[in-house]
């Protein structure tokens, strides 16, 4: 029986030679296609997605310490800048302007970046936070440089003045809130003592500025 003619493989019609277009590309066209994707990727990975857009949501103008603020520190506009920050976490009582910080005192540490609010420097806000309603921002002139250390921001405190040559003090104030410390115990005012500043209600705070230039002020921490 005589041998069949071998039979062609079957190529499929999208193999045909006709169907085949092959681009062959030299090294520079090459590497500038490579570039091209390659920067192409880069846009794309910093380019914020829409997704992370929808996410933050709004936001809103802050104002922020430039750097790291210390209690008593008296805030300059070199001290703060605006940032954009989204609005969900924003906290109350936010500063949006500089202006509403620029010359207020600071009552507690602010890390840098933190937001600015009413709360973080002395004012009719953090007096009223702390002596309730109606309260105001007093100073109070202590002799003892050394207690500043160990008063801090919501302390409670009695506050005692004696004249030159009376033995016992008389109890000004009970149980008023040290709001901050604006001098710290310093080789040239350890006479003069320090200045803190305290929530008080309306006729403690009549008696408190009624205290005698040279009277000894002192003052007893009081448990909370």
């Amino acid at each position: 029986m005589p041998d069949r003619p071998a039979r062609k493989p079957h190529r499929p019609r999208w193999l045909s030679p006709r169907r085949q277009h092959v681009i062959h590309l030299g090294p520079w066209p090459r590497r500038a296609l490579a570039l091209a994707l390659l920067g192409l990727a880069v846009i794309l990975a910093l380019r914020p997605s829409h997704r992370a857009r929808v996410a933050t949501g709004p936001m809103t103008t802050v104002v922020v310490a430039a750097h790291a603020l210390t209690p008593g520190h008296r805030i300059a506009a070199s001290d703060v800048r605006l940032a954009s920050w989204p609005t969900r976490l924003v906290p109350a009582g936010a500063a949006r302007g500089r202006s509403h910080s620029t010359g207020g005192t600071v009552a507690g540490p602010v890390p840098a970046g933190g937001v600015l609010t009413d709360l973080s420097t002395v004012g009719p806000s953090l007096a009223q936070s702390l002596g309730g309603s109606g309260a105001t921002a007093v100073p109070v002139r202590v002799t003892d440089p050394g207690l500043a250390q160990l008063l801090h921001p919501g302390d409670g405190v009695d506050v005692l003045a004696g004249r030159p040559g009376q033995r016992v003090p008389s109890v000004v104030a009970e149980r008023v809130r040290v709001l901050v410390v604006l001098a710290g115990p310093r080789d040239d005012v350890s006479i003069d003592g320090i200045t803190i500043m305290v929530a008080a209600q309306s006729d403690t705070a009549r008696r408190l500025a009624l205290i005698p230039q040279d009277a000894r002020v002192g003052l007893v921490l009081r448990p909370d």
